[in-house]
């Protein structure tokens, strides 16, 4: 995948950052910035999805000079040709690793829904298409957090649904 999809879905996990309440705060929108990082060194992290990662990775910084995340996207992001109908970043294959990503402290996502603080990996999703998932989100794709100690295979493509439990 090219340069311009990171940058594409690092300002998605930017607005995502600013829609998250970490420690109960609002965030001005305007006050987040990111900050290039090194090489991902966490011993917690296992060493084949180290070296499926990009030898450097970005922090988001919030508006009180707080870091909200760090993360580092996979060297190779698998794509497909034929794009996925209503998906945001539908040339990626569902269940491929995306990268890592660390929350520092406790914060939420988007729903108010809790996440603790730790390393994960992240992995791209699509919504079902059935009666139950229609109209939750303008788009039918998402990315998944799962623990690292229990996503230890970066080259495995996992569908959606093998995912969930973990996530």
């Amino acid at each position: 995948m090219g340069r311009f999809f990171v940058f594409i879905l690092l300002f998605t996990l930017l607005a995502f950052a600013k829609n998250s309440h970490a420690n109960g705060q609002s965030a001005d929108n305007n006050g987040y910035k990111v900050e290039s990082i090194g090489e991902l060194k966490e011993a917690t992290v296992a060493e084949a999805v180290r070296g499926a990662l990009e030898p450097k990775g970005g922090r988001v910084i919030n508006d009180s000079g707080k870091a909200v995340c760090e993360i580092w996207f996979g060297k190779e992001i698998p794509s497909i040709k034929t794009e996925v109908p209503g998906a945001s970043f539908g040339q990626i294959p569902e269940g491929a690793f995306v990268g890592v990503i660390n929350f520092p402290s406790n914060t939420s996502d988007f729903r108010g829904q809790g996440i603790k603080a730790g390393f994960y990996t992240l992995r791209f999703g699509l919504s079902l298409q059935d009666g139950n998932h229609l109209g939750v989100s303008p788009a039918r794709d998402f990315f998944l957090l799962c623990p690292v100690g229990e996503d230890q295979a970066p080259s495995t493509q996992l569908k959606t649904q093998e995912l969930l439990k973990p996530s």
